[in-house]
């Protein structure tokens, strides 16, 4: 029994060292799912939390992708030398 009391609770540090890893998550959001964690009574529980983190992680890393190339491509258009105001605003 120790032993497994013993690898859960390196399998908790991991993940927590795993979330702390990710680049798109909030302080706040990060917290939350240590926390989460921290609570989990199985390795199985800790990795599903784990999943959830990467998957917000990479939802984040889309948005701001999308978001850059958005803002990209709206300077771009201003740069067009042939094209009206109100056009480049459509």
């Amino acid at each position: 029994k120790h032993q497994t009391e013993e690898s859960l609770t390196k399998a908790k540090e991991h993940g927590k060292d795993n979330v702390d890893k990710l680049k798109h998550l909030s302080q706040d959001q990060k917290d939350k799912y240590k926390h989460d964690i921290d609570d989990a009574k199985t390795k199985e529980e800790i990795d599903n939390i784990i999943n959830k983190a990467k998957d917000e992680d990479n939802k984040h890393q889309t948005e701001e992708s999308l978001t850059k190339a958005k803002e990209h491509g709206k300077d771009n258009v201003d740069k067009l030398k042939h094209l009206s105001q109100d056009q480049k605003d459509k």
